[in-house]
């Protein structure tokens, strides 16, 4: 807002002293800015406002209304800190006004990667309640995904970047007639990528080891019980030999976060066995 478009919304607007002395209540009706905000960037020192001797109040000048202009449009429209608004406001030196403004372009650019990490990581929860309620109480064949075995430990490392994309995981084998629990592990998904870091992706793929196959025998449910307990393997299996599928591969059944219902705890598990058609 100019110096121009503001006096002319004061004289329409406001009624106010003939002395160009505007009160505090006439400035926030003017900007929709609240009398706390205006307060608080004084005591920040952005604002130096003189006070009438005789009734000890503030009182703004127009210079003083523009200065709030520009204070709120770096402070609030910009993202600014208060301590680079102070800076851009006690300096005429452009290369370091360009700087701040670059600083805080890299700041905003490293934000919008982490909130869209954040809607997709939102998008992968929702994901998978929409499996849950597709193919509850179902065993079905599926596309499997590529995936990536990973410690065990992933899937508590709150602080590492994988962390929200992890599955904690058995992995079982199967001889023709005993279901043997190999190792517990953790298990990311390809697809899911786009919700971390590329780097931290690539690199923990890295270390992993590498799953792929063109179709699964899939089952989702939750339990009560040992999410790593063989049990939890058999109606993939039934289904496999119902259909006359020869498991060649070791299965997977992976596990997130529980559920709390009255004083049971259900934990979400998907039990996959990757298949070659």
């Amino acid at each position: 807002m100019n110096s121009q478009a503001v006096e002319i919304k004061l004289r329409m607007g406001i009624e106010m002293s003939k002395q160009g002395r505007y009160s505090i209540l006439e400035v926030e009706q003017l900007l929709g800015i609240p009398r706390t905000k205006i307060r608080y960037y004084m005591d920040r020192g952005l604002l130096n406002v003189q006070k009438d001797d005789q009734s000890g109040y503030y009182f703004y000048t127009l210079n003083d209304v523009m200065r709030i202009c520009q204070i709120v449009y770096n402070r609030d429209t910009l993202g600014f800190s208060i301590e680079d608004v102070e800076q851009i406001l006690e300096t005429s030196d452009i290369r370091a006004i360009e700087s701040i403004t670059k600083r805080q372009l890299d700041f905003l650019s490293d934000e919008m990667e982490f909130r869209e990490r954040q809607r997709y990581t939102a998008i992968f929860n929702r994901e998978m309640i929409e499996r849950w309620q597709r193919y509850k109480d179902q065993t079905t064949l599926v596309p499997f995904d590529t995936a990536y075995i990973i410690p065990y430990s992933y899937f508590f490392l709150a602080n590492h970047g994988v962390y929200p994309i992890s599955y904690g995981a058995s992995e079982f084998s199967y001889d023709g007639h005993d279901v043997n629990h190999e190792k517990r592990c953790a298990l990311i998904f390809e697809k899911d990528a786009r919700c971390i870091s590329a780097e931290v992706f690539e690199r923990v793929c890295a270390e992993g080891q590498k799953i792929e196959s063109g179709m699964c025998i899939y089952n989702v449910s939750l339990t009560s019980g040992d999410v790593h307990d063989p049990a939890l393997v058999e109606p993939i299996l039934d289904w496999a030999n119902e259909h006359r599928f020869k498991v060649k591969a070791n299965m997977y059944v992976t596990h997130f976060f529980p559920y709390y219902v009255e004083d049971t705890t259900l934990m979400y598990v998907e039990s996959y066995l990757p298949i070659d058609l």
